[in-house]
């Protein structure tokens, strides 16, 4: 038949569908139970899921940085930015496998600045800047070393 019309179900099709009954599951079957944690236990995921949630927020307005130069250490560009004024949360580099360069990823505290810090740093991170840094760095140690010994 077309169109809308119903057909009655037969008393043999009624009886066939009341046998088939689902089998119900209590949530005991579905979940098995868990034993109770312990205090230090619950305390250290809580701890870890404060942790990740803090790091999450680190990175809200994030500058990312690619291609840099890979002998830069993170106490290296933690003072370059705060000599240049970036206000940071974090920072963190990660080195790609497939392409061997090297990402810097800074959380920047004032997400207003994000453009300015990005023309900022620009091409901070280079090779050429980085054994400028280093020579001037070991020009200033040398200098202090010679006041200091009379």
């Amino acid at each position: 038949m077309i169109g809308n019309q119903f057909h009655p179900i037969t008393t043999s099709q009624h009886s066939t569908s009341q046998q088939s009954t689902p089998v119900r599951r209590t949530t005991t079957d579905l979940y098995p139970t868990r034993e109770e944690l312990t205090v230090e236990q619950r305390k250290k995921i809580h701890n870890r899921s404060c942790t990740l949630r803090q790091r999450k927020r680190y990175y809200n307005h994030e500058l990312i940085l690619r291609n840099i130069y890979p002998r830069f250490r993170i106490q290296q560009i933690k003072s370059i930015l705060k000599q240049i004024d970036i206000e940071f949360r974090a920072v963190n580099t990660s080195t790609s496998k497939i392409s061997r360069k090297t990402s810097l990823y800074i959380g920047v505290t004032n997400p207003s600045e994000l453009k300015l810090y990005e023309t900022k740093t620009k091409n901070l991170f280079t090779r050429q800047n980085y054994y400028k840094i280093r020579h001037q760095t070991k020009k200033s140690r040398y200098n202090d070393n010679r006041m200091n010994h009379h």
